[in-house]
C-alpha cells in the first residue's frame, strides 16, 4: 500500500500521471514533508509502465505559496551550517528526481507561486502557463539560493532582480519572454491544452522520450547545471548562521512563521536590522 501522501495527490490516469499539490485552502502550502513526496511521487509514476506522461500542477488558486511557516517553525531544523548544507543538498536532489526521470514532465501553472514553491517547477521539461501566473520569493528577507537556481532558467540579469527585490513580481509575459515558459493559455483553456498536450507526447514510444530528454538535459548538464544548483544551497546556509541570519530567523519565529509581517517590519530597515544586531545571541539551533 503506498504511504499517504500530506501535500499532494499521485494520480494515474493511464499513460498520464499526475501530481496534484492539494492544499488548496492555504494556496498549496507547503508541509516540510513536501521536500521528501516529490521524489517518492516522482519514483512511483516512473514505477508505473503504463504511464508515459507527468503532469505537475497545484489545486485551488495557485500553484504553491512556499513552506507554510504558520504550520512549521522553520521547515528541516539544522544543527550548525555544515548539517544545513547537506540537509539542503538532499532536498535539491529530491527535486533532480524530476529532471532524472525519463518521462517528460508538464508544468501547468496559474495563480502564482513563492518561495521554495517556485522550486519544483523549474525542474519540469514543459511549462505552460495562464495569463494570471507570477512568481515571486516570499515576503519578508530570510535567504540567499532561490536566484542561484533561477539563474539558470531566465538568466543572471533577470534572477537578480528576483532576489533584490523581494516584492516584485515576475508576471507570465516576462516569464514567457526569459523562455521559462513554453506557452502562455487563457485560463479556462489551460487544463484543456495541457491534457492535450501530454496525450499528444505520449503517442511516442517510452524508449524515444527516454532518449530525447537525456541527451536534452545532458547538454545543460554538462555546463555546470547540476553541481551549481546543488551548491547553491552552501551561501544559504553562511547567511542563516551569520549573527544577523540567526537573529532574523528568530524574529520570524517569534512572529509566529508569519512571512508578512516580518516583511512589513523589515520596510523601516535601518530600525530592523539594528534591533537584530543588537539581540542577544544565543547558540545551536534556531
Amino acid at each position: 500500500m503506498t504511504e499517504a501522501y500530506k501535500n499532494m495527490l499521485v494520480e494515474h490516469d493511464g499513460q498520464i500521471g499526475r501530481i496534484v499539490l492539494n492544499r488548496p485552502e492555504r494556496h498549496n502550502a507547503l508541509l516540510h514533508e513536501a521536500v521528501y513526496e516529490f521524489p517518492r511521487a516522482i519514483d512511483e509514476l516512473t514505477a508505473d509502465d503504463d504511464v508515459r506522461v507527468i503532469i505537475m500542477k497545484g489545486a485551488g488558486p495557485s500553484f504553491s505559496a512556499g513552506f507554510d511557516w504558520k504550520v512549521v517553525e522553520r521547515p528541516g531544523r539544522s544543527e550548525d551550517a555544515a548539517h544545513e548544507v547537506l540537509v539542503g543538498r538532499e532536498w535539491l536532489h529530491g527535486l533532480f528526481k524530476i529532471w532524472d526521470t525519463p518521462k517528460p514532465v508538464i508544468a501547468q501553472l496559474h495563480g502564482y507561486a513563492a518561495g521554495w514553491g517556485s522550486l519544483p517547477l523549474l525542474f519540469c521539461d514543459l511549462k505552460y502557463a495562464a495569463p494570471d501566473f507570477k512568481v515571486f520569493k516570499a515576503a519578508g528577507v530570510t535567504g540567499a539560493y532561490l536566484g542561484e537556481v533561477w539563474a539558470w532558467f531566465i538568466g543572471a540579469t533577470a534572477a537578480k532582480e528576483f532576489t533584490f527585490r523581494p516584492a516584485n513580481k515576475l508576471t507570465a509575459d516576462e516569464l514567457y519572454t526569459y523562455g521559462l515558459l513554453n506557452r502562455i493559455y487563457p485560463q479556462d483553456d489551460l487544463e484543456t491544452r495541457v491534457e492535450e498536450i501530454a496525450a499528444e507526447i505520449a503517442t511516442a514510444h517510452p524508449l524515444f522520450l527516454q532518449f530525447q530528454k537525456l541527451g536534452l538535459n545532458r547538454q545543460v548538464d554538462f555546463r555546470g547545471f547540476r553541481e551549481s544548483v546543488l551548491q547553491a544551497k552552501d551561501f544559504d546556509a553562511m547567511l542563516h548562521w551569520s549573527v544577523l541570519g540567526r537573529a532574523n530567523m528568530v524574529r520570524l519565529k517569534n512572529l509566529g512563521g508569519d512571512r508578512r509581517k516580518l516583511a512589513d517590519e523589515q520596510q523601516d530597515a535601518e530600525a530592523y536590522w539594528k534591533a537584530r544586531e543588537e539581540e542577544p545571541q544565543t547558540r545551536g539551533q534556531w
